[in-house]
């Protein structure tokens, strides 16, 4: 009845943010494979496919809100586990009932259980069963407990990889309940019960057979090599295999500095300082607590291969820093479930404590355990009930695409969204989307397969796909190009075949690239522009509140729109009102730095001074304006540009030269190594990063 009671509340509390539709990212990807009971990308995760297609018969709600639900019910199945595990180590009922409501209230953990990237808070739920499971066999003595922990770890390999890491506590009941007590049947039993549940990824081979060539899946399987190559997620830069190898080399203080960064970055910002001491604190009196030594061994075990092990895996062996961790910090959401395990075996102690010393106020004190419905309204404003972000991101693009266009996508959040709205919703059949693979110069048809797309497009285009020579003729692409209707996400879509011919712009298409033959006038798409950027919702975007890059991101692609808008637009009114919509909807700190990269990737520097300029000129007196004169004095000096030593005095004369380390900073994640400030005729001046805060908060001169 309490595990029930506390469930709901749970629920009750997620239910109303849930994501109304697509969110940015995989997410787009996950409801998008759900809906066909396919696969997503490497590794397929086919065990929370297989559970997002069942919750798609919900009657009620967009395919990606039932898929969603997935990720809330499974974060109340982690309360009901939660709670059970604190109950029987402490025995304290009221306890365990409060404090597992502590890493549901993280905004981490509440915003991956309302998107639909629901595979977080499935792994959370597999990893307490899990630790559940090994507390009962070495409580139990029973093998019956292991065989099911060796069923989970198979069939959770079907979801996310960072489950193993349980493997390592996991030897602790193994070793007192079978190895101990040679029980050898059991752990020749063990393997069957893994494999048992390992077979969940016959679902990749299966589907791959059915639908290949007739509906929507993003990886196949239908090889021994295939599988391994999706199993392994061999398509990335920093794949499964490569993870683990890093862990053989010798990384010094990595493993110390990655604990710090783990430490800062996701607990003290999810829990606040005060209580992530007392978690680290809680875990120093455990390992020196002299009672139950196998059990708390096997608690402290289960944290510290997310506090050591996972951060030097991440990125490939890179020392983990901020960035690097907040990009998978999603990863880390079991270990915030484990820390109200070890603070709730201190803070019952210290109950007991003070129950022998008969404190009056023993009661008045029970008010503490409301303390994780103070994380409430802070978490409450990641609700992303009214987020259309990503819909009309994805919407928006293909409705003001001419009747058979060719639309050239890559990477996550403009492609998956596409995928979203052709395959599931029907909408813009007609438009030819063709998918450039993550780290090749090749193109496929968006998901693979042609059933939904343009027959005859597809028939024509899908010869786009040899990295040295092209063997569709120019001649159609470049009537395409003179008709309007060929368009890219961005710059990096196009393989560098095209970009020998074709260029990306200058003017941004709405929401994407129209693409012309190089030489040619870039005005061609001014009119395009011009007639097309009302039908874009940006509006209603400009309403959003998200600290998501991904949504910052698409953000920016809207602002460079109107900027781009604004700048052709002979309308005085409607030009301030463009340009007022734009710095509303951007940071200049993120949006100068992104949109100058992409159009270095597509037009070279000289496009990009071009739009620095246009910034300067079009918005002057503005943050976006002042970033933009830092940005060109980047991009002319590391030219080795005559200009760069009067941009560097226009600096000096408007106070801009404390944006300087911002901006060589930015340069670098450009691909451009900035000169260094030491010239003697420029003057050397101590620089550092600034950043902006808001409207009004730097003081021009005149």
């Amino acid at each position: 009845m309490v595990e029930a009671a506390g469930a709901f509340i749970v629920f009750a509390l997620l239910l109303p943010g849930l994501a109304p539709t697509i969110y940015v990212g995989d997410s787009q990807l996950f409801s998008t494979a759900s809906y066909f009971l396919s696969a997503a990308h490497p590794p397929g995760y086919p065990l929370f496919i297989t559970i997002g297609k069942l919750f798609t018969f919900i009657p009620f709600g967009s395919i990606p809100f039932r898929v969603g639900m997935t990720g809330a019910v499974f974060a109340c199945l982690s309360w009901v586990v939660l709670f059970k595990l604190i109950k029987r180590l402490t025995g304290n009922k009221p306890m365990a009932f409060s404090f597992s409501f502590l890493p549901v209230l993280t905004p981490l953990a509440y915003v991956q259980s309302i998107e639909q990237k629901g595979v977080y808070s499935l792994n959370c739920f597999l990893a307490l069963l899990i630790l559940y499971l090994g507390v009962r066999a070495y409580e139990e003595d029973d093998t019956r407990f292991l065989y099911a922990m060796a069923f989970l770890f198979g069939i959770g390999a079907g979801n996310h990889h960072t489950l193993a890491l349980f493997l390592l506590p996991s030897l602790v009941p193994l070793w007192i309940v079978a190895v101990k007590k040679k029980r050898f049947a059991a752990l020749l039993l063990l393997p069957f019960f893994f494999l048992s549940g390992f077979l969940i990824y016959l679902h990749l081979y299966l589907r791959s057979l059915v639908l290949v060539g007739r509906s929507f899946i993003y990886s196949v399987a239908t090889t021994l090599n295939d599988f391994f190559y999706v199993l392994f997620r061999k398509g990335y830069a920093a794949n499964s295999i490569q993870a683990v190898e890093t862990l053989g080399r010798p990384h010094g203080a990595t493993f110390l500095y990655g604990a710090r960064n783990i430490i800062t970055y996701v607990m003290a910002s999810q829990y606040g300082a005060a209580m992530t001491g007392i978690f680290l604190l809680s875990t120093v009196w455990l390992l020196f607590s002299k009672e139950r030594k196998a059990l708390k061994a096997y608690l402290v075990l289960a944290v510290l291969p997310w506090v050591f092990i996972l951060p030097a895996m991440t990125m490939a062996g890179s020392v983990p820093g901020e960035h690097n961790i907040s990009v998978v910090s999603q990863y880390y959401m079991p270990l915030l479930f484990l820390l109200p395990v070890f603070i709730s075996l201190m803070a019952n102690r210290a109950w007991l404590y003070l129950k022998t010393k008969k404190i009056r106020t023993l009661r008045a004190a029970q008010v503490c355990l409301l303390l994780p419905f103070l994380y409430l309204p802070t978490t409450l404003q990641h609700s992303l009930a009214s987020n259309y972000t990503a819909y009309d991101h994805a919407r928006d693009t293909l409705s003001v695409l001419p009747v058979n266009s060719v639309l050239l996508l890559y990477g996550d959040n403009p492609g998956f969204g596409d995928y979203y709205m052709q395959w599931v919703e029907r909408y813009r059949e007609d438009v030819a989307a063709f998918s450039r693979g993550a780290h090749t110069q090749q193109y496929e048809i968006g998901g693979r397969s042609s059933f939904v797309f343009n027959r005859g497009l597809f028939r024509d285009y899908m010869r786009l796909t040899d990295s040295q020579t092209l063997k569709a003729p120019y001649a159609s692409l470049d009537a395409l190009c003179r008709e309007k209707r060929f368009f890219a996400v961005n710059p990096v879509a196009m393989t560098d075949v095209l970009k020998k011919r074709y260029q990306a712009g200058p003017v941004y298409g709405p929401l994407s690239y129209m693409l012309s033959i190089k030489g040619t006038p870039g005005e061609q798409a001014n009119e395009f522009l011009l007639k097309n950027y009302r039908k874009l919702n940006y509006e209603r975007t400009a309403m959003v509140y998200s600290n998501d890059p991904l949504v910052g991101e698409e953000k920016n692609q809207y602002g460079f729109a109107l900027i781009d808008a604004a700048a052709i637009t002979g309308d005085k009114a409607e030009k301030k009102r463009l340009q007022d919509y734009a710095t509303g909807l951007v940071s200049p700190e993120d949006f100068i730095p992104w949109a100058t990269a992409r159009i270095i990737k597509s037009g070279g520097q000289a496009g990009a001074l071009d739009f620095l300029r246009k910034i300067e000129s079009g918005l002057p007196y503005s943050k976006m304006a002042d970033l933009a004169h830092v940005m060109e004095y980047a991009v002319l000096s590391n030219a080795g540009s005559p200009q760069a030593a009067a941009k560097y005095e226009y600096l000096k004369e408007h106070g801009l030269l404390e944006y300087l380390g911002g901006a060589e900073n930015l340069s670098r994640s450009l691909g451009m190594v900035a000169k260094k400030i030491e010239d003697k005729e420029m003057g050397r001046v101590p620089v550092k990063t600034r950043s902006y805060a808001g409207p009004g908060s730097h003081p021009r001169l005149p």
